[in-house]
């Protein structure tokens, strides 16, 4: 290479480191992009309908143990009736409920609302076992009939119902809502007849 040219290379690449320290980059920087958290975390079911299977589990399981106690220790023959249809209808209930829960492949979960719904029944169950039998217990067993079944349809209609994610649960929550409502409507109309016979 002649002086010369060497002299103008040399130059061009002084020339060229400079204007590569001073010139600002007008380029637009490339964007970060953080991962979703989707992409880096395993994916979580919402339990929401474990949940609520949970409840349900929990009141099938309370109204089938009010029902074995009164069967036992009933007086009157419409009490045992009744006794006997929460035992047979709860469980029917229970095992339709867990071809449901299968088929969704689902399960039974805690929450404070199964934990309230239980701690009341097993209380009101325990006032039972104190109370005289005959007709004190008839009548403290209906008048808690139609207590907790007031609640189970409050809780059904604000707090389970409405929050069904799928048609598969919320079908079946309307169905146990007739069922709950059934039972209420009925323990209410034999409150009012076993008040009535006292007269």
């Amino acid at each position: 290479m002649q002086p010369r040219n060497k002299t103008l290379y040399m130059l061009s690449f002084v020339f060229a480191a400079a204007c590569s320290r001073t010139s600002p980059d007008t380029s637009s920087p490339e964007p970060v992009v953080e991962p979703s958290p989707a992409a880096t975390a395993p994916s979580e079911r919402n339990t929401a309908d474990d949940e609520i299977f949970g409840v349900l589990d929990v009141i099938n399981d309370e109204a089938i143990a009010h029902g074995e106690y009164m069967k036992k220790w009933a007086k009157t023959q419409k009490v045992k009736e009744f006794a006997a249809m929460m035992i047979n209808d709860h469980e029917f209930v229970r095992e339709r409920e867990k071809k449901v829960r299968d088929a969704l492949d689902l399960s039974a979960t805690s929450s404070r609302l199964a934990s309230d719904i239980e701690q009341d029944s097993r209380q009101k169950l325990d006032t039972m076992g104190k109370i005289d039998k005959g007709d004190p217990l008839d009548k403290a067993y209906i008048d808690i009939q139609v207590d907790v079944h007031a609640t189970w349809l409050s809780a059904l209609d604000n707090k389970m119902i409405p929050f069904a994610q799928t048609d598969e649960l919320r079908d079946e929550l309307e169905e146990v809502r007739k069922i709950v409502e059934s039972h209420y409507n009925l323990a209410v109309e034999m409150r009012t007849n076993l008040k009535t016979a006292d007269k």
